[in-house]
């Protein structure tokens, strides 16, 4: 981890594509659970 604050744009840049990396890695999850709780 760096000791140093970096940037406050390249921050919440790569906020941005942590969370969106996040979301498609849990797509196939999601549709997975939804079919397991679907009668």
């Amino acid at each position: 981890m760096p000791t140093k604050k970096p940037a406050p744009e390249t921050e919440s840049a790569s906020f941005v594509s942590t969370y969106t990396l996040l979301i498609i890695l849990s797509i196939p999850r999601i549709k997975r659970l939804r079919r397991t709780l679907q009668p």
